[in-house]
Formats: structure tokens, sequence, C-alpha cells
């Protein structure tokens, strides 16, 4: 499921946090292209590309027949002193996360700032732990997705009160003033719905996480529930699952995140198919769940999506 980083990308954020550590200072020489290229064993290529895109962030500037340095630390920060760096926290690794990286990456360099992902491990007390990690580094805003907004009301109404600028990706905290970035999630499900009743499914079954988490889930279970009413077709409550990470079933210790999944996905499919009238399709609310349970549907036998 997850995206490998490109490896010449892996080199600028090495470069970029030890500049936000302070690891190295401004006007300190970076190892030559040669050096670098043998310490993360890639070509002269990659780290050329690896030293033109920080150069075009204004994060290090070359001397010809001397080398390469840190730039002035007036050139990369603001002008409270803070750094212009702009984290990007996010509870996942999957491919979808780097696509997001890639965008913020995009858009703030345009305005002469970085940033750097920071997977919480969707660990509540780990996105508490980053968020004021990176706080004390001086950044000028944070890029959040929560874990689940309701687990660090206390985290999120002190950046507000203390007026740390910080937007929300895909989550909202409704009970205080903050900025989001939100998918139109009702709307999507509804169309997803509609196509697949389109292609002549009555029994359709939904997959989702806890939609009470967050209001991402909660709007996608009603643009499912919408488009079913509004084709004529009764909800049918047997073909709901719509808490996948409650879903009652031993496990054993030490399993990881991803293992309680698969054996999740796996008991589900196996309860929806020895229904009296099973489904003949399936939504997931999301496409780390579509993979668990493609990968469970296969193992049974049955072709995806035939």
């Amino acid at each position: 499921m997850g995206t490998a980083q490109p490896l010449y990308q892996v080199i600028v954020n090495d470069i970029k946090l030890m500049i936000a550590n302070g690891k190295i200072q401004e006007h300190d020489q970076l190892p030559t292209e040669m050096e670098l290229a043998a310490q993360y064993g890639v070509s002269r290529i990659t780290v050329s590309r690896a030293t033109k895109e920080l150069e075009s962030q204004r994060l290090i500037y070359k001397i010809k027949g001397k080398g390469t340095f840190v730039a002035p630390s007036s050139q990369i920060t603001g002008d409270a002193g803070t750094l212009r760096w702009i984290p990007l926290i996010h509870p996942q690794r999957y491919g979808f996360v780097y696509d997001m990286l890639c965008g913020a990456e995009n858009e703030l360099k345009k305005y002469g700032y970085y940033t750097s992902y920071h997977c919480t491990n969707e660990d509540p007390e780990e996105e508490k732990a980053v968020v004021m990690k990176l706080l004390e580094d001086n950044i000028s805003g944070l890029l959040i997705t929560p874990c689940n907004c309701e687990d660090n009301l206390d985290l999120y109404s002190t950046l507000v009160i203390n007026h740390i600028p910080f937007v929300l990706l895909d989550k909202t905290l409704d009970m205080m003033d903050t900025i989001s970035v939100m998918s139109d999630n009702y709307n999507g499900m509804y169309k997803v719905t509609e196509y697949i009743i389109e292609m002549g499914h009555r029994r359709i079954a939904y997959v989702s996480d806890c939609p009470n988490l967050y209001n991402t889930l909660l709007d996608r279970y009603h643009g499912y529930c919408r488009a079913l009413i509004h084709h004529g077709i009764p909800l049918t409550q047997a073909y709901i699952c719509d808490d996948l990470m409650g879903f009652p079933l031993p496990l054993d210790e030490g399993m990881t995140l991803e293992e309680i999944r698969d054996r999740r996905a796996a008991a589900v499919i196996e309860q929806l198919l020895a229904l009296p009238d099973p489904p003949t399709a399936v939504i997931a609310a999301n496409d780390v769940i579509a993979a668990k349970l493609c990968y469970a549907l296969k193992k049974r036998g049955l072709s995806v999506p035939e």
C-alpha cells in the first residue's frame, strides 16, 4: 500500500531536518555530491537533484570551486525568528499521504517555506508528543490530520488560545474556531453508491471504521444511506459494518495494527457471505479498508471486482 519516497527526496528531507534542528548551522559546508552519493548509496544525478531542490527553496547556496553551504538564517526564518517550516502530521504512511506531502511542498516553496512529514501511527499520544516537539523548534505553523479529534482537545484548544497557526486536513473541530480543508465526503460516497446501483446491484454492503470518530466517515456513511434510499432500496442493518476496528474478535498478543485490520476484514467478509441473502457488492469507506476487504475476498477464492 505504501509508496516509497524518491531517493532525492530522502536527502532533501534529511538536510531540512538537520537545518531545522540546528545540527548544521548557517554557512556550514555540506558534504560534496560524491560524499552524499556514497552516504546514501545513490548516483550523483540523484544528489544533484536534491541539492537543486534545496537551493530552489533558499535553504542552501553554492560557491563555485568551494562547495555547498547552509543559507543564512535570514533566508529560512520569518520576521519573528520562526523557521520558515510548516510540517505535515498524519496518522498513516500510505501512498496518498505522500501525494499530500508533495502538494504541500510544491505550494509552500512558492512562498519560501518548506515542509516535512511526521507519522503518528494512529496513536493520539504520539500525535501530541510530535506536535509539542515541533513547537519547540519555532515552526511557522502545522498541517495536521488528527488520529481522532476528540482525543486531543486540550492540545488543539491550546493551539487556538495561543494563536498558533494550524490547518486540519480532512477533519474538523466543530467546538472551536479552526481552519479545515475537507473532501466532499458526502457527495463522493453518494456517487460511488449510485454507480454501484446503476450497475444493477441492490444488496450493497458498507464497511467503515466507526463513523462517530470524525465527520469524514460520518459524511460518507450518510452518503451511502441517502443514495440507497433515494433509489428505493431499504437500508439493511446486516449489510452495514460501521465499526471495523471494533468488530468483536479474539486477537493474539503482539499483533500489529495491519494484522488486526486483516483479521477483522476477513471476519467481516465471512459474516457477510454467511447471510441468507449475501450482498453482491461491498463499498468501503476508504482505500485502506478496501484493500483489506479485497485481500480477504481473494483469499476466499472470489474475484474482485467480478
